[in-house]
């Protein structure tokens, strides 16, 4: 199955912060596959999964979570006032 394209780009959630995604697109994909990253990671770190995948014909979304990778937002934010 070969691959059709790897797209990425931002979309803008509820409150104008914008989200950084990539896409990797098969015309008949044997399955949709979102990965999720979790806290102080960004999309980047699952490109093995993401490889992994794509060899077994999958189409393959990925984000970044606000304040992380490419995403808006201030990097390594806490709010500790109460």
């Amino acid at each position: 199955m070969e691959l059709l394209e790897s797209t990425d780009g931002s979309i803008e959630s509820s409150d104008s912060t914008k989200l950084y995604y990539v896409k990797d697109i098969f015309n008949k994909p044997k399955a949709i596959i979102v990965i999720v990253h979790g806290f102080g990671e960004q999309l980047g770190r699952y490109k093995c999964e993401k490889n992994r995948f794509i060899e077994y014909g999958c189409c393959v979304d990925r984000f970044d979570n606000r304040r992380h990778g490419r995403s808006g937002g201030e990097k390594g934010y806490i709010n500790t006032s109460r």
